[in-house]
């Protein structure tokens, strides 16, 4: 049953609530007028509209560097590739294998830091070797020193005389 009550008489809370009661069916009857007018009732009509789906495209980045590095000369090829090319008649001649300077490069590096590591641990060694020497003559010097000067004796610097005793020294 409907409020007959004049608007003088509506309290602020009660004017609230017929406000959103009446905002409330002015929206619903809009959906409804607008889901008449759309192909389907269950889309949303404030949606975006949907976008078609594209595939996105491969990417081609890595082909630059499928000549670099050390699996160039090992790239995957199936099956086919290899009876296709002998089908068209391609000899199965080996061709002679070319120098790959990168692995010439790596292991010559390899071999000068083998050969460092090795005169470094030399030097160590001989370092030790020379330190123990001259603390064995250090020590040498010393002992002939000693022997050399007389041994010391403690010597008093005031003479003490006590009573009864004779002499002056």
């Amino acid at each position: 049953m409907k409020d007959r009550r004049p608007v003088d008489e509506l309290s602020v809370e009660e004017l609230e609530e017929i406000l959103r009661v009446r905002k409330r069916e002015a929206r619903l009857e809009r959906l409804r007028s607008m889901d008449k007018d759309t192909e389907s009732g269950r889309l949303d009509p404030l949606a975006p509209k949907p976008v078609e789906p594209r595939p996105t495209p491969l990417p081609t980045d890595y082909r630059r560097f499928q000549d670099v590095g050390a699996t160039a000369q090992f790239r995957p090829r199936t099956v086919e590739d290899e009876s296709r090319k002998t089908a068209e008649g391609e000899k199965a001649e080996r061709q002679p294998r070319r120098v790959r300077w990168d692995w010439v490069r790596d292991k010559s590096l390899l071999v000068i830091e083998l050969a460092v590591l090795a005169a470094l641990v030399v030097v160590l060694l001989s370092l030790r070797e020379t330190l123990q020497e001259v603390n064995r003559e250090a020590s040498q010097a010393q002992q002939a020193r000693l022997s050399v000067l007389p041994t010391p004796t403690a010597t008093p610097l005031i003479a003490v005389v006590l009573p009864g005793e004779s002499g002056g020294v």
